[in-house]
């Protein structure tokens, strides 16, 4: 499957809802996928398949939003829109791959209130 033109990830997300091959970042797909049982942990994925860490976290948030068709009101910070954020601990543009797993919530914001702060 030929990775999608552009940064948009609606279309990664279009892919995968029509059966397309799972992606990850670091191009190992740990444990099995959720759409599809044949998935082994150790399967590696090709170079091709493989999507940036901008376009995971956008297939995350206005990809969502787009598989369930509310893209208009949510999926990105833009005003008009829903902003419920959640913020990390981490910068996940600035530590290694291996170490995106040990990014901690560290505050979660819904419809403009605090409802989870780290202390």
């Amino acid at each position: 499957m030929a990775k999608p033109a552009g940064p948009s990830c609606a279309a990664c997300v279009r892919d995968r809802l029509a059966g397309g091959a799972a992606r990850s970042d670091s191009g190992v797909v740990r444990g099995r996928d959720a759409g599809d049982a044949r998935w082994k942990k150790s399967q590696r994925l090709d170079s091709e398949q493989k999507i940036t860490l901008a376009e995971a976290i956008e297939a995350y948030t206005l990809g969502s939003a787009y598989a369930e068709f509310t893209d208009e009101q949510k999926g990105s910070l833009t005003p008009g829109k829903l902003a419920d954020v959640v913020i990390l601990d981490t910068d996940l543009f600035a530590v290694a791959p291996e170490k995106i797993k040990d990014a901690k919530v560290a505050a979660t914001i819904v419809g403009g209130k605090t409802v989870y702060s780290r202390q």
